[in-house]
């Protein structure tokens, strides 16, 4: 397995000694499996499998082996399901290698799960399923790489367009819904198959419910953000019960959120019969709750990737009301169910529409429950057991198991992603915004071209009359001059890692850089434009963007503007979108002060939670080990 540090300090692999050398940036080192997986685990190091598959897992005597990646933790709903998933598959005698990504905590966790994290993995996998929003899939290890997510609207590309190149990574996509299928195949070029997601069976008890003398209780729980329609839920079980005692509504939710936003401490309504339930629960509790408490369950969801909550309830013998559209039609049978009628839809924040359920419809059918308390407990002890036996995770597991028994990872999908610019007139024109501020600001002069690419911006500076010197990464001389000699273009190149072309001992007016930076992480970033800096009194840069519809190179990380600006807190800098729709962004730098690093506290980019579309970071840490709370960066 190769590995590249990422952090900029020396790391050190305590179980085997093994050292990585800080930043050796575009250099991979050549280590032992679990050496090069422990690094990255812990965000040490980038990781990628060499071309050839030889000693790779997949089919063996003793059964299929797959690498499973996925956020691990109690509650989420992502992670939720894909434990349950793992675990279905290993019951199905899949051998499945874990390691978690995006964030984990062993906190909930069932102990087969820790100790299969624990487990040391043998060999590499030709075959790996990463079960987590799209920005992880390319931290997949193994050649053959499969997706798995959803999405709750129409349109995800609205609101996170760097999707469409996270997901060009993959040789197949798996969702969990039909809704999920038709939207990622407006841009997911990969095949895509329907595997539902598999609930855990601790709940399928199909319990059948008793009327009993306690007060008629309604249901709902998860992290009730706004798309959950929390608020709604209250007023319509106001209108449906207006003055009867005999009835509650319970909303369990998590991490202080009601509705839109997050609070410290929710305020408990004024009617007494709504009761706010605001902690994390372990899977033992929320049965119980399920099972012992609840006595009809109301899903009215704006969107749903998949609908998980609902379908635990409707396994443990609620009667179980959900509104009927995007992952949750699937499943809705009138037969077993209560289908809410989709009244009107609106816009949603998260991009495309969200569905607004039929409230009149919820209110007639919460009151009809509370009147017919027997009928809805028989039809739910049926739903149930239809459930269980047609939706349940073993059925899950079996299906994609079937799915991957047709995969042929030693045929990966070529990912050789072409340049979408060449040295010509039109790829000018493309940048002019970016080129006319530069010369209007540096209008002649020796300048120095970092990193070269495709040679664009290389030729348009020697068009103009600047005295221009590319400096490309070791090993990229050759083929760089391959370009530039079809153009009749003097080959001015120097090969030298960008991070340390300050040591070539050249002067220049200006370092500009066009479509390079994206390639690396940010610490080499950061080193880049240091150097570049002590070569010349200002930088300039372009990159694109998350809006870009195509990546220079299959490394690039396409960001939005607010984390380049978040890199660039220690720098001096104009920043501009220029291009159709937002595609790129111009950079001036034009001064550091070099000994900022050592007292910035800088806030971890991975260790905090998106709710409804806003950052709430964790506690993170100084250099001096001190847990500090701030505003978020990004």
């Amino acid at each position: 397995m190769e590995v590249r540090n990422s952090t900029g300090r020396t790391q050190v692999d305590s179980a085997s000694g093994t050292v990585l050398p800080p930043m050796p940036l575009g250099e991979w080192t050549d280590l032992p499996y679990e050496v090069a997986m422990r690094f990255w685990r812990m965000r040490k190091a980038d990781i990628r499998q060499p071309d050839q598959m030889q000693g790779h897992l997949w089919k063996e005597s003793d059964g299929m082996h797959i690498f499973w990646m996925s956020p691990f933790s109690l509650a989420d709903g992502y992670a939720t399901a894909a434990e349950n998933m793992v675990l279905a598959l290993v019951r199905q005698g899949v051998h499945v290698h874990a390691a978690a990504c995006w964030f984990a905590s062993m906190y909930g966790l069932q102990m087969d799960t820790v100790k299969m994290l624990q487990t040391p993995h043998p060999a590499p996998m030709k075959v790996g399923i990463c079960m987590a929003t799209a920005g992880e899939f390319r931290k997949l290890p193994t050649p053959y790489k499969i997706g798995l997510t959803m999405y709750e609207t129409d349109n995800p590309l609205e609101n996170l367009p760097e999707w469409r190149h996270d997901c060009s990574v993959l040789d197949m996509l798996i969702v969990p819904s039909e809704h999920s299928k038709q939207i990622f195949g407006k841009f997911v070029k990969a095949p895509i198959k329907v595997v539902p997601l598999a609930v855990n069976p601790f709940y399928y008890q199909a319990k059948r419910k008793r009327v009993t003398s306690r007060p008629f209780t309604f249901g709902l729980h998860g992290t009730l953000t706004g798309r959950k329609a929390p608020l709604e839920l209250m007023d319509a079980f106001k209108k449906a019960f207006p003055t009867e005692q005999d009835v509650r509504l319970q909303l369990k939710t998590r991490l202080g959120i009601m509705g839109f936003g997050q609070q410290t401490q929710i305020t408990q309504p004024a009617d007494r019969r709504i009761q706010i339930i605001n902690q994390n629960w372990l899977h033992t509790r929320m049965r119980g709750w399920l099972t012992d408490t609840v006595d009809v369950y109301v899903f009215p969801s704006k969107g749903e990737g998949f609908g998980m909550p609902p379908r635990e309830a409707m396994a443990c013998g609620c009667p179980v009301m959900f509104t009927n559209h995007t992952g949750m039609v699937d499943f809705a049978d009138e037969r077993y169910n209560w289908p809410i009628p989709v009244a009107k839809e609106e816009e949603s924040p998260l991009g495309g529409i969200w569905r607004i359920p039929d409230w009149d419809y919820v209110i007639e059918t919460m009151r009809w429950m509370y009147h017919n308390r027997q009928a809805a407990y028989d039809k739910a002890h049926k739903g149930a057991l239809w459930f269980i036996e047609n939706h349940g995770a073993d059925a899950a597991a079996k299906k994609l198991i079937t799915i991957l028994e047709q995969v042929e990872p030693d045929k990966p999908k070529k990912r050789r992603i072409r340049a979408s610019e060449t040295i010509a007139r039109k790829s000018w024109e493309g940048h002019g915004t970016f080129y006319e501020q530069f010369q209007q600001r540096v209008p002649t002069g020796k300048v120095i071209d970092v990193g070269v690419g495709e040679g664009v911006l290389y030729a348009w500076l020697h068009q103009n009359g600047y005295e221009v010197t590319g400096i490309v990464e070791p090993g990229q001389k050759a083929k760089v001059a391959r370009k530039l000699r079809k153009y009749n273009l003097p080959i001015n190149i120097i090969e030298q890692p960008l991070w340390e072309l300050d040591k070539l001992g050249l002067e220049a007016d200006a370092c500009v850089s066009q479509g390079i930076l994206q390639d690396y992480r940010r610490h080499e970033i950061e080193l880049v434009l240091r150097a570049m800096l002590r070569t010349s009194p200002e930088v300039w840069f372009s990159v694109p963007t998350v809006h870009y519809p195509n990546a220079f190179s299959k490394n690039a990380r396409l960001r939005r503007r607010d984390r380049w600006q978040d890199m660039l807190e220690d720098f001096e800098y104009d920043m501009h979108y220029y291009g159709h729709k937002r595609r790129y962004i111009w950079t001036r730098v034009i001064n550091i002060d070099q000994g900022m690093r050592a007292t910035t506290v800088r806030q971890s980019e991975q260790r905090g939670t998106m709710i409804d579309d806003t950052w709430h970071p964790n506690p993170w840490e100084r250099p001096d080990g001190k847990v500090v709370r701030g505003e978020p960066t990004v």
